[in-house]
């Protein structure tokens, strides 16, 4: 299972809306709700865009939610394009978003032209119709909302207010190895 964040807020994903429409919503606390079925199983070729879990619930070419058992052809024209991060409907409509980005449409795909003054330096899609496939477990997620900030170091070690050392992937600073020659470890700093 997968979840569907826009490109124009990462932070907000694809959720079934209360209307039977797609809207987008917090990805970290609306996390149990917009699971779907990864989209790209046969690799391009069309197939259904469903919600994972019951009732079995899929996307029509409108961005409408209907039951999957329905059987109509619509419900099973989707595709990934991988090239372009676009979910596409029929091979001519795209997955997007709205003008204020809340709402989730369908609408024509757009490529863009190789400015480098547009969304991704001009290649691929715009933002608007870009989909980022995230895992829908993230349990690092559920780390980071234990941590009591602020964050000190202790040696080598990052530790929060608790005392609870911490590991920060992709984290190097200079001196980790020398604490001796590194006066308290990391400075704290004043964010403004």
């Amino acid at each position: 299972n997968v979840r569907l964040a826009s490109a124009v807020d990462i932070g907000k994903c694809i959720v079934p809306g209360d209307g039977g429409g797609l809207v987008l919503d917090d990805c970290v606390e609306g996390r149990n709700s917009s699971a779907w079925l990864y989209p790209a199983e046969s690799l391009g070729q069309p197939g259904v865009l469903q919600v994972a879990g019951a009732p079995r619930e899929c996307v029509d070419g409108a961005a409408k939610m209907r039951p999957c058992d329905e059987g109509d052809a619509d419900l099973a024209a989707w595709a990934w394009d991988a090239a372009t991060l676009q979910l596409k409907w029929k091979r001519r409509r795209c997955l997007g978003v709205d003008a204020d980005a809340s709402e989730v449409i369908v609408q024509e795909c757009q490529l863009l032209s190789g400015s480098e003054w547009d969304d991704q330096n001009g290649h691929g899609a715009p933002a608007t119709q870009t989909w980022v496939v995230l895992p829908s477990v993230q349990p690092q997620i559920e780390v980071l909302d234990e941590l009591v900030f602020p964050l000190q170091v202790s040696g080598r070690h990052i530790i929060d207010a608790e005392g609870r050392t911490i590991k920060l992937v992709g984290v190097n600073w200079v001196g980790a190895h020398m604490q001796a020659m590194v006066n308290y470890g990391l400075d704290v700093v004043t964010l403004e």
